[in-house]
């Protein structure tokens, strides 16, 4: 039997992958995609619910660190987790060309960007 393979499917199973625990059930808000300067293309949603954040259990991958020194570490998945509000503390962690999701997300909330 197939996987779901719809965006959302996928961001749960990534939710789970990177951050040890299942997403929240309820329903999503779509963020829409914005395209990275990587070019790479990513689709977001938010859900509200609880998040323990010391119940983090990043996957973990092994690559060659430091590049091209042929050593290979084990390394975490996930990026550190944080909380805070939408419009300060989550916009200065988060990638600077991840940051108008938090605006999408204001918005459909009926709040403003700071």
């Amino acid at each position: 039997m197939k996987r779901a393979r719809t965006p959302l499917a996928v961001a749960r199973r990534e939710f789970e992958e990177e951050l040890g625990a299942p997403a929240p059930a309820g329903d999503a808000i779509e963020l829409g995609e914005i395209a990275q300067p990587s070019r790479k293309v990513i689709t977001a949603f938010a859900i509200e619910g609880d998040f323990d954040p010391s119940m983090l259990k990043s996957n973990l991958f092994e690559m060659e660190w430091p590049p091209k020194s042929g050593l290979h570490a084990i390394l975490p998945g996930g990026r550190p987790c944080c909380h805070g509000s939408p419009s300060m503390e989550a916009r200065e962690k988060i990638l600077p060309g991840q940051r108008p999701f938090i605006d999408r997300l204001l918005e459909r909330l009926g709040q403003q960007s700071a």
